[in-house]
């Protein structure tokens, strides 16, 4: 029970932390309009379109004025290319982020685009890429062959049976308030979609996503770590009597939290699966598998740094210890652990202001400021506490 209601519900907190901060990240391929139905398209309606006349919608390529762009594209490619913005191109993007659109124009045409980051580290965004184009009759007044997709298909020109002939039967149609949307559909994040007026059945708009991510390996990690608290980390001399100091006692060692990766492993923790080989995106929390004899410690890391990073160059932002699992001895500070009396517990509480809540099996205490939150559960059977956790909340 406790699994599901406290440690669940602290990674959630945790992670919803994070990705908070992590800038505005925006699903692509899907309608946003609530007000629409979707229409699932069979194989067997693409009949009498070959595959590979299909195939090349799925090049991401059109042409505007007679200039061809395909998708993904540097966005110093497009600059060279004539393409221009009103916005601020300064600035930087997180890993594998993609932007709110932003307007372009290219000549007499302007259209929307996003530009996004296919790295595992933070970039300048002009060294980032364009994912894709938005634009449609509405900016740009077109019956003409200015904007042009493969096989011919020209937004304010080309009709319902045009695209049909050319692309065959979408993966999806969806029927909007204004139109009616084909949904060429490639993978995730890789789609073209295409929205027909309502009354005439005319291509009103084009809109390619193709956000393609770099895979992320160990060669992607730098050399050495940039993260300030990972380079002035400093192990602690004793434990000391403060219980929200983030100094803990793990398996007879001390740590002070978030403590490096590198530290526990030095200790003798081994990191299952890919193990110290394992990347980590700038910035990004992931949880890892800590093992050293018979014990198992599930905990999250992060790396603060703005590289990817190897596994031991990220910081461990929580520890526990559970009676129901074969996790190693954790000690809180003045001497808190698995075991111990309630009574002798709320001594040591006593004064420090703590939140308490009760379930049917458990006591449970809370106690947080802004660097750590710290919570233990107490068997009301027993009386003796049966899980104690601290998390670092901040990184400085």
């Amino acid at each position: 029970m406790k699994k599901i209601k406290y440690v669940v519900a602290l990674l959630v907190t945790l992670y919803a932390g994070v990705l908070s901060g992590c800038g505005s990240t925006y699903t692509v391929g899907q309608p946003q309009n609530t007000k629409l139905h979707k229409t699932t398209i069979n194989e067997s309606e693409t009949a009498g379109v070959t595959e590979a006349e299909q195939n090349y919608l799925f090049n991401f390529h059109i042409q505007l004025e007679g200039e061809s762009f395909e998708f993904p594209m540097e966005l110093k490619t497009l600059e060279a290319m004539g393409v221009t913005t009103d916005d601020s191109l300064s600035g930087e993007l997180n890993p594998q982020e993609i932007e709110a659109d932003r307007l372009f124009h290219k000549g007499g045409l302007s259209f929307y685009a996003q530009i996004y980051n296919s790295t595992a580290d933070v970039a300048d965004i002009m060294d980032c890429k364009v994912g894709g184009i938005l634009i449609s009759r509405e900016m740009n007044q077109t019956d003409t062959t200015d904007v042009q997709m493969p096989g011919g298909i020209c937004l304010g020109l080309s009709t319902r049976e045009d695209i049909d002939a050319v692309y065959g039967m979408p993966t999806n149609e969806y029927s909007l308030e204004t139109g009616i949307q084909y949904s060429y559909e490639a993978g995730a994040m890789q789609s073209v979609d295409l929205v027909l007026d309502a009354d005439t059945l005319v291509l009103k708009e084009i809109d390619i996503h193709n956000f393609v991510m770099d895979p992320v390996t160990a060669a992607d990690a730098a050399e050495d770590t940039d993260s300030k608290t990972v380079i002035s980390y400093v192990s602690p001399d004793d434990l000391g009597g403060d219980l929200i100091s983030g100094i803990v006692e793990l398996d007879k060692k001390l740590y002070r939290l978030p403590a490096p990766l590198s530290e526990l492993i030095a200790d003798g923790w081994v990191l299952e699966g890919d193990g110290e080989d394992h990347v980590v995106k700038a910035h990004d929390v992931e949880q890892m598998v800590l093992v050293k004899g018979n014990n198992t410690l599930p905990l999250p890391v992060k790396n603060d740094s703005d590289q990817a990073q190897k596994a031991e160059n990220c910081l461990v932002l929580r520890v526990y210890s559970d009676e129901d699992e074969d996790t190693s001895e954790l000690v809180l500070p003045p001497g808190i652990s698995l075991g111990l009396e309630e009574e002798a517990l709320l001594e040591q509480l006593d004064g420090l202001g703590c939140t308490e809540e009760e379930t049917d099996e458990y006591n449970c205490y809370f106690l947080e400021n802004e660097n750590f939150r710290v919570e233990i559960l107490v068997n009301k059977e027993t009386r003796k506490v049966s899980y104690v956790s601290i998390q670092a909340l901040a990184v400085s």
